[in-house]
Order: C-alpha cells, then sequence, then structure tokens
C-alpha cells in the first residue's frame, strides 16, 4: 500500500484536472464553515490529537470565501471534496475523498494554480473499522498509521515514516486511546508517556480552569525567581509564551549590562533585542510536578481547541502586573525603568508592565 500511495501521489499533479472533474461530479450539495480548523477529518480523533478546534457550519454561503471552508456532498451524505480557501481571493487548497468499499483514497493539492500535491493517502478499512493509513508526501517521505481495536474501539495506533524531521532511518511514535464510563474518548497518550488530549471535567469552566492555572502558576514563578539569584541589576523581567504550549512560559532575565551592551552595538536595532529572551543570557523554566504538569497541559489543550488565546495572554500579563506590585519586596537589584513583561516567541505579542 506505501507503494500505491506514493505511485497515486507521483501522478497526482497530472491527473489533477481529471480527478477534480470526476469527484466534483458526484457531489449533490454544497455547504460552508467558518472558524477553527476544518470540520472533517477520517483520522481518528484529529481534532482533539492535534487541539484543534472544529469550523461552525455557516446557514449559507459567504460574501468573502477568504479563511472559509466549502464541503461537498455526495448522494450518501458523505464529504467528498473540501475545500480551504485562503487570503488570495479564489485560491484554496483542495482535498479529494474518493470512497470505495473498503477503502478511501484522498490527494490533498497546495491553493497554487499549479496544483502540486501535498500528500495522497490510502485509508484502509475492514468491517467498517479503520486498519491502517498509508501516505506519501513530497521527497519521497512517507508514513504508516496501524490500528488496534478493542469490542470495536480503537485502544492504540502505531505510526511509523520519514519526514522533515526525523533522520534517516525515519520515526517510530505510537498512542493509547481511553474511554470513560460512557464509551467517550477520554485521553490519547504517547506510548513514551507525552499527554496528547484529556478530557475536561465539564462542570469546570474555561474560566475555572484560569484561575486556578494562575494561582498555581503564580505559586511557582516567585520561587522559580527567588532561586536564580542574578548578581547585577534587571531591567525587566520577562514571562516569554508559546501559543501552542502558553504554559508554563519561559522567564527570562533582563540584565542591564546586556541592554548596555547591545544598545552600543546597535543602537536603535537593539529593540529587537531587549524584549526576545532567546537572546538573553539568563533564562530558566519553572519546574512542575505531575499534578501542576497535568494541570498546564490540560489549559493548553483548551485553550487552543477553544480559540482562548486572548484570555490566556491577559492571564499572563495579570500575574506580571501582581508581580509588578510586589517586585520590591523581593529584594532584586533593578533599574529605576524596570517592567515586567509579557511576550511571545515569534515576537508577535509585548506587554510591559
Amino acid at each position: 500500500m506505501n507503494e500505491q500511495a506514493r505511485k497515486l501521489y507521483k501522478q497526482a499533479q497530472a491527473n489533477y484536472p481529471a480527478l477534480k472533474a470526476q469527484i466534483e461530479a458526484q457531489v449533490v450539495r454544497w455547504f460552508w464553515a467558518t472558524g477553527g480548523v476544518g470540520l472533517f477529518s477520517l483520522e481518528p480523533f484529529y481534532f482533539e490529537q492535534n487541539r484543534f478546534p472544529k469550523s461552525k457550519i455557516l446557514k449559507e454561503a459567504p460574501e468573502n470565501a477568504e479563511d472559509k471552508y466549502q464541503y461537498g456532498v455526495n448522494a450518501n451524505d458523505e464529504i467528498i471534496v473540501e475545500r480551504s480557501y485562503t487570503e488570495f481571493k479564489g485560491q484554496c487548497y483542495e482535498t479529494f475523498y474518493f470512497r470505495e468499499d473498503s477503502q478511501i483514497i484522498s490527494y490533498h493539492f497546495e491553493y497554487f494554480k499549479e496544483k502540486r500535491c501535498i500528500n495522497t493517502k490510502i485509508f484502509v478499512y475492514k468491517n467498517g473499522l479503520l486498519q491502517a493509513i498509508y501516505a506519501a508526501f513530497k521527497g519521497n517521505k512517507w508514513s504508516q498509521k496501524t490500528m488496534f481495536y478493542e469490542n470495536d474501539k480503537l485502544i492504540s495506533c502505531d505510526w511509523i515514516g520519514k519526514d522533515d524531521y526525523s533522520a534517516e532511518k525515519g520515526f517510530e511514535r505510537g498512542f493509547v486511546y481511553t474511554y470513560d464510563m460512557l464509551g467517550d474518548l477520554n485521553s490519547i497518550t504517547g506510548k513514551d508517556g507525552g499527554v496528547w488530549y484529556q478530557k475536561k471535567d465539564k462542570k469546570v469552566s474555561y474560566k475555572k480552569l484560569s484561575e486556578r492555572v494562575a494561582e498555581r502558576f503564580y505559586a511557582l514563578l516567585i520561587p522559580a525567581i527567588k532561586a536564580y539569584p542574578i548578581p547585577e541589576p534587571l531591567y525587566c523581567l520577562n514571562i516569554a509564551f508559546d501559543y501552542q504550549y502558553i504554559m508554563p512560559p519561559t522567564i527570562g532575565f533582563g540584565t542591564e549590562s546586556e541592554r548596555l551592551e547591545w544598545k552600543e552595538s546597535y543602537g536603535k536595532r537593539a529593540d529587537g533585542l531587549l524584549w526576545n529572551t532567546a537572546d538573553y543570557a539568563h533564562t530558566v523554566e519553572i519546574e512542575t510536578d505531575n499534578e501542576d504538569t497535568t494541570l498546564f497541559e490540560l489549559f493548553n489543550q483548551e485553550t487552543e481547541m477553544q480559540e482562548k488565546s486572548s484570555a490566556a495572554t491577559k492571564l499572563l500579563v495579570a500575574c506580571a502586573k501582581r508581580l509588578k506590585e510586589e517586585w520590591a519586596s523581593l529584594g532584586i537589584p533593578s533599574t529605576d525603568d524596570f517592567v515586567v513583561v509579557v511576550s511571545d516567541i515569534e515576537d508577535s505579542f509585548l506587554k510591559k508592565v
């Protein structure tokens, strides 16, 4: 099957016009969706595992297709076409699903007019259960997922392949799935122990979860700062986060000696260094126990899936304000213009307190 997926990939760009005409001829209805990262995937628990928010169906076609999704449905009410529109008018990624009795073949094309193929996948089924996914990508990259079931419930998946990030021998990964008493997905963990998804207690709102996270983060923040003594004045304490893993952030210590050195060397261009912890000589990662790790992972998951990044950054800013108010009591040498900063590692967010 891996060779078949590779063969289909090599032929895909040349066959694009015929594939498009063939699949769209089967469409009996179109509908639109917005927000999130689409609303359909053949891969089990795709949105949960990747912490992607789902799109919401629109009642009618939008006036502006930018960042919207359009789906084509066949006579069996199955999705067979997905279009993901870009900021460029009329240009979209396209995915075609050719459905057969025991397998589904998908083609995923880029939005450029050349319509190069991004990947082809073969989904193999037995008695209605997905058994394996064979995928082919550019540059002879490939992957294979094999599913294992117990009482028709997916309990594990082995994933092997070769991608741009793996060594010459490729990668081997695995996932384990657990369910609650009602049979709903409870967790996804890697076979290496990493948590990919943990079901949130419905009784706990995002607001309540945020309050608990803020409390625990601040309780860990102060000891982490005190445990890392800096023998020179600071011009800032930088709380630097990653939008994918907001908690716990990296703590950066901006020293006055570094600031003076950068300003002398770069002048006004030094601003790009002053608030970027990647350039700091002194940073620290907050250490967490199992309980706090689980709490922060759940918060990161829900922040992504509920699209709450704005609320999460406000939480960090609130912690920064509290820290600034209490800073003098810590007795840490600081400059007269000392600030507490909240920033992200991509330099798209910066708040000075």
